[in-house]
């Protein structure tokens, strides 16, 4: 007399999986002079990279343009904002012979004591 519904569940197997989101590019640099080339990184909202760098084949400073797009980079959200970031403290080995006015922060660490 009374029918019995089966629920019946579906599980959808087309979700696409979305790729995370890389905001960090492998980018070839050139030298204007000999096309010495070297790869840096750069953020992906950045503009293109013109900068100054020693070239050795003619042992000057010259002016390297950005060439072209090598890959995009997947790093870790928080990784890829710390690669170009400068260390707060330079730490120098116990050998090196630095004097304290030359290390930024050091003279603080020392009156702090």
């Amino acid at each position: 007399m009374f029918g019995t519904v089966a629920a019946v569940r579906t599980l959808s197997t087309t979700v696409p999986l979305s790729k995370a989101k890389t905001n960090t590019l492998l980018v070839l640099c050139r030298s204007t002079v000999t096309s010495f080339g070297m790869q840096l990184r750069r953020p992906k909202t950045a503009d293109k990279l013109e900068f100054m760098a020693f070239d050795p084949i003619v042992q000057q400073e010259v002016l390297f343009k950005e060439e072209k797009k090598v890959k995009t980079l997947r790093c870790k959200p928080k990784e890829a904002n710390q690669w170009w970031m400068q260390p707060t403290v330079i730490e120098y080995p116990e050998h090196f012979d630095v004097a304290d006015e030359a290390v930024p922060g050091k003279k603080d660490a020392n009156k702090q004591k």
